[in-house]
């Protein structure tokens, strides 16, 4: 079965968007903001040595934490994973043109206007997909997104099928 699509920036970022882990990352900055108002107030020996006084900072240090995480997480979706797609897409050439993808039963073969691309099924991480892409993943940070409805000609529920019989959803 073949597809044959251009990727578009749109295609890229809802794939970048899929690909990224934001609870992880504003858990891990909610986390490093957890610790900076409880270290730094452990000096202030007399709201320390109260059972309230303690609490209170802890509860101020979460509540900060989990609110900063938040909001980093929130950024980086709408506005630096954004920024970051546009530079990739505008310096990258090789996702310039347009791609054909070539599935069956051993695997997937992406051929570009500048390269080609071949993985073995069992290459695969597995795959994502949202109503408008799929993402071929490689690894945890590496994929490739493919446009469900967007500048794409072939059989995509054809290709979903054989995604799904063949690779793991993540």
């Amino acid at each position: 079965m073949q597809l044959t699509y251009q990727v578009s920036r749109k295609t890229l970022l809802q794939g970048s968007r899929l690909q990224t882990d934001f609870i992880g990352i504003g858990l891990a900055f909610g986390a490093a903001m957890i610790a900076v108002p409880f270290v730094t107030s452990i000096s202030d020996r007399s709201l320390m040595d109260t059972l309230i006084g303690s609490n209170r900072l802890l509860l101020l240090s979460v509540g900060l934490g989990l609110a900063s995480g938040a909001l980093f997480a929130l950024g980086y979706w709408a506005i630096l994973l954004p920024l970051k797609v546009r530079r990739m897409h505008q310096q990258n050439p090789l996702l310039y043109g347009e791609t054909r993808l070539v599935a069956d039963e051993r695997g997937v073969e992406l051929i570009g206007p500048r390269g080609t691309s071949k993985f073995a099924w069992q290459e695969l991480r597995g795959f994502k997909e949202n109503a408008d892409v799929f993402v071929i993943c490689l690894s945890r940070s590496v994929g490739y997104a493919i446009p469900k409805r967007e500048h794409v000609d072939g059989d995509v529920s054809r290709f979903a099928d054989l995604l799904r019989w063949r690779l793991k959803r993540l």
